[in-house]
């Protein structure tokens, strides 16, 4: 079951939500902390293997494509951590939760 991240609109909390693929993308959930309105939102996602080791190059969807660039083009692969770190931050991104 994929994991969806819903992002409270008042207080900004960040839930992980496990939901079947077939839910639907605009349905809303309470937060947890104050009980207002969340939103499912697009989050960049890596694939991490068992443990903490990661296998590069990785294609990250989450990441935007290059004006000329198709997508899964060199903007969307990721070649180490600090690749990531550099690409999110110059695309306006926040990775925080390295």
């Amino acid at each position: 079951m994929p994991t969806y991240e819903y992002e409270c609109e008042a207080c900004g909390h960040v839930e992980e939500v496990f939901l079947p693929i077939s839910s639907d993308p605009n349905e809303t959930r309470r937060c947890p902390m104050d009980g207002s309105t969340s939103r499912r939102i697009i989050s960049a996602n890596v694939q991490f293997n068992a443990g903490t080791r990661v296998d590069y190059p990785v294609y990250n969807p989450g990441l935007p494509v290059a004006p000329g660039e198709k997508p899964g083009g060199p903007s969307q692969i990721v070649h180490s951590r600090q690749d990531l770190v550099e690409k999110c931050a110059r695309s306006g991104l926040e990775f925080d939760k390295l």
